[in-house]
């Protein structure tokens, strides 16, 4: 059984989940926060050679040092905190799913208990929803944050050196229309 984005299930799904809006802002924000963090490395490395290195500026070595000694700990805390927040993201939606689950289970006739296998409903209960949790927040997350760091740095590109930004810009969608072909194949192939 397939879900169409105008089942009635879909948005009952994703109200579950918009319970912990808060919860899902402040993680994005996190993954957003981790993919800013990350742009002063590249920086630092072409100034490292453009200046110090070409130019023989080794007065300069200590002020790059003072600046990775304050980038690196958010480099480190950041991607921990994100985590930190999916997991108990995770947890919290997995509870109330299984206890909308369970109390759903409870109004059903016995009749329908009893020409199901033992194990049928715990399996639902704790497998599946782990699968759908899995799928969203290890799934979705990161693919809104690929995105976002795709945009990050072709803005990158383009300020440190506009030919350099043609190529994945190019390059994209010819790898889009390659990826949603073969997505297509496979789904026919598998169905």
């Amino acid at each position: 059984m397939t879900m169409k984005l105008t089942d009635k299930r879909y948005f009952k799904t994703y109200k579950i989940l918009f319970k912990y809006k808060r919860w899902i802002i402040i993680s994005f924000l996190l993954a957003i926060l981790n993919t800013i963090v990350q742009i002063p490395i590249p920086l630092i490395t072409k100034f490292i050679i453009d200046e110090i290195v070409i130019n023989k500026k080794v007065t300069l070595i200590w002020d790059v040092t003072i600046v990775l000694f304050l980038v690196i700990p958010f480099l480190i805390i950041i991607p921990f905190l994100k985590q930190l927040f999916l997991a108990k993201l995770t947890h919290k939606t997995g509870i109330m799913i299984r206890n909308v689950l369970c109390s759903h289970l409870l109004k059903l006739d016995l009749s329908h208990t009893i020409s199901r296998p033992a194990g049928y409903f715990s399996s639902i209960i704790f497998q599946d929803v782990d699968r759908l949790i899995a799928s969203i927040y290890q799934v979705l997350f990161p693919i809104l944050q690929n995105i976002f760091l795709f945009i990050v740095g072709i803005v990158l590109l383009i300020y440190l050196k506009f030919e350099l930004a043609i190529i994945p810009i190019v390059m994209l969608p010819a790898y889009a229309l390659f990826n949603f072909q073969l997505g297509s194949r496979l789904k026919k192939e598998v169905s």
